[in-house]
């Protein structure tokens, strides 16, 4: 479980490189200790899943604009955290969200 919590979201095949049968992956999610985000993706159920799938720039008029995109099969929460606030949204399956900050 240490494993999963520091990578936050883990393949079953690399579990599995580990020693981990998928069995065990099973039992954890009918247990609630884990969730299923894509087929052979992984994560806990609290785990705020980080990604790798932005891009963000600076508009000449001052705002920030990011790109978020959303390639997993289910709906995912999104965090921005930023100096001073947080947002938070939630991205349908497969999607693209774009946010616009003003300065």
């Amino acid at each position: 479980m240490q494993y999963i919590r520091r990578k936050g979201i883990v393949r079953s095949r690399d579990l599995e490189a580990l020693g981990i049968p998928r069995e065990y992956l099973l039992r954890l999610r009918r247990q609630g200790k884990l969730s299923r985000t894509g087929r052979g993706l992984y994560t806990l159920p609290d785990a705020a899943v980080t990604c790798d799938n932005v891009l963000a720039f600076l508009n000449p008029d001052g705002t920030k604009v990011a790109l978020v995109r959303n390639e997993l099969p289910n709906a995912t929460r999104v965090q921005v955290q930023l100096p001073g606030r947080t947002i938070d949204i939630e991205l349908p399956p497969d999607s693209l969200g774009t946010l616009s900050i003003k300065a």
